[in-house]
């Protein structure tokens, strides 16, 4: 039971907040209603398990769920609809939580296998070992540290998004018990005698944490304890796919009938709809790909074609706004440039002359010799003998394709920059 003066180090730390929770559905956080449905450690200084709950996944009821152990249905918990379960047995839940692994072991770890993400955590007051299968793993108790250290200070929840200062944790009492069995990588230690209060264990394609230290409230300096177990429990969120819509479009590998489109890509997000369309909004051709670039062919040389991109989450079948549309010209074939116009000199070195073209809406663009658009002027107005130049000192030496459009006429020339 608490009945000393917590112990300070002395290190000032700050204590950062992620600005914006993580977007989570089946969350959730499970301890026993023995009294009246408060959570463990009701009577220690806040704050307490649930206002990390909430700092991480967003407010209980829509981002996380509150169950008890003696009321919740366990296939509906452990199913595949749940991403995160925190099982807390901490104070006088020690006896509650024993019980209930007894009584579903097997479900919870075949749900762990399959993909689940879980957090056993216990500082017990009255009650050890507590047995947690998994291998045999188990929390003995009485075993009380005051201090622990990182075993690993670049396991990623001593690296963020919550601060951690220097990874050094104090109170009164930080742990009650410590973690043996089982198949376990330490994560923190006693300072004193290197007893293991948190540890991960590998099990099939799950995430799996087991703990025995104490609720933030007894931790200090306050900030890191509370970040401490923000960063367990966002280590342990499921990673959310929102179909943002599509930015940076572009195109290359560009020829008389073939181009690649590419647009950034987009986290967990796992299926794209491409469409693609003439200008005069004809629709070419539609597809779908799973990474952020798509190969399109049998295109019509010396044409101009928009494409837009949809992105997709396969599971939720959630899908994003059109994109803003991207554009590309397919290159003209060799022997179709018109005899009249004229790009001198060739080969060149800091600038070009383009003459023999008149029209109010020219557009001027040079082409690297993998497609990608590397000059771009629109818009030109050209008359009678009217000369239009080209800058070229910003532009590598290489071989470049000038291409002009003039209406419904495209140009195509090589050129040749020393």
């Amino acid at each position: 039971m608490k009945n000393m003066t917590c112990i300070r180090h002395g290190v000032t730390m700050l204590f950062f907040l992620v600005s914006s929770a993580l977007t989570a559905q089946n969350v959730y956080y499970i301890y026993s209603d023995t009294i009246g449905g408060a959570e463990p450690w009701t009577w220690s200084p806040p704050p307490f398990n649930s206002d990390v709950m909430d700092s991480v996944f967003g407010p209980e009821g829509t981002g996380w769920i509150r169950e008890y152990f003696e009321t919740l249905d366990p296939e509906s918990v452990f199913s595949a609809s749940t991403c995160t379960v925190y099982l807390e047995g901490g104070d006088s839940h020690d006896i509650p939580l024993n019980t209930f692994l007894a009584a579903n072991l097997p479900l919870i770890e075949s749900w762990v296998f399959d993909g689940g993400h879980l957090l056993i955590c216990s500082a017990p007051n009255y009650f050890g070992p507590i047995n947690c299968g998994f291998g045999g793993v188990q929390i003995i108790w009485p075993r009380y540290a005051w201090t622990a250290t990182t075993v690993n200070p670049l396991h990623p929840i001593f690296q963020g998004p919550y601060s951690t200062g220097d990874n050094i944790w104090d109170g009164t009492y930080f742990s009650h018990a410590n973690l043996t069995g089982g198949t376990l990588t330490p994560l923190l230690i006693d300072s004193l005698d290197g007893d293991t209060v948190l540890a991960e264990s590998s099990w099939g394609a799950g995430k799996l944490l087991f703990a025995t230290i104490t609720v933030p409230g007894w931790h200090t300096p306050a900030p890191d304890g509370f970040n401490l177990r923000a960063n367990i429990l966002t280590y342990l969120a499921c990673d959310v796919c929102v179909a943002e819509t599509p930015t940076g479009l572009y195109a290359d590998h560009i020829t008389t009938t073939k181009a690649r489109l590419h647009w950034d890509a987009i986290d967990e997000v796992d299926k794209y709809k491409v469409y693609v369309y003439t200008t005069g909004e004809a629709l070419v051709t539609k597809k779908n790909t799973t990474t952020n670039f798509l190969n399109v062919k049998e295109l019509t040389p010396g044409t101009t074609y928009i494409f837009k991109v949809k992105s997709v989450c396969s599971e939720t079948g959630e899908m994003s706004a059109f994109s803003t549309p991207g554009s590309f010209t397919t290159l003209l074939r060799m022997g179709e440039l018109d005899e009249t116009v004229n790009v001198y000199p060739n080969p060149a070195s800091n600038q070009i002359n383009i003459t023999g073209i008149t029209g109010n809406d020219i557009t001027i663009q040079l082409v690297n010799s993998v497609g990608q658009m590397i000059y771009s002027k629109q818009n030109i107005a050209l008359a009678g003998d009217a000369t239009e130049t080209i800058e070229l000192s910003d532009i590598s030496s290489g071989i470049y394709i000038v291409m002009i459009q003039n209406g419904e006429k495209m140009y195509r020339q090589k050129l040749i920059i020393e």
